[in-house]
């Protein structure tokens, strides 16, 4: 089955927010992070249903080398990518969006 991406606003935001913090930490860095992103993205993408659940139908897969986690559901043909937050986050900051 061919699945199609969806990102909610507020991941948008989130990778947005991410990314810029990278590359104001050191130049260059913005982007190979928003590089790990899209491979986290075609990785979920290939096998969505790979990762177990992580709260209700919420499932999540961790970017390489970034301390991120995009957290997504399963929706028919649709993976619908909820947040994209850093892993030392308190879990209800993408629970609410649930």
């Amino acid at each position: 089955m061919s699945y199609r991406l969806v990102l909610r606003p507020a991941a948008e935001i989130d990778a947005q927010l991410a990314r810029d913090w990278y590359e104001n930490e050191r130049a260059g860095l913005g982007p190979e992070f928003q590089g790990a992103l899209i491979a986290c993205l075609e990785s979920v993408l290939a096998a969505p249903l790979q990762r177990r659940l992580a709260y209700r139908d919420i499932r999540w897969w961790k970017l390489e080398r970034f301390p991120y986690l995009v957290f997504y559901r399963v929706k028919g043909d649709e993976v619908c990518v909820t947040a994209i937050v850093h892993g030392a986050r308190h879990p209800a900051r993408w629970q609410r969006r649930a």
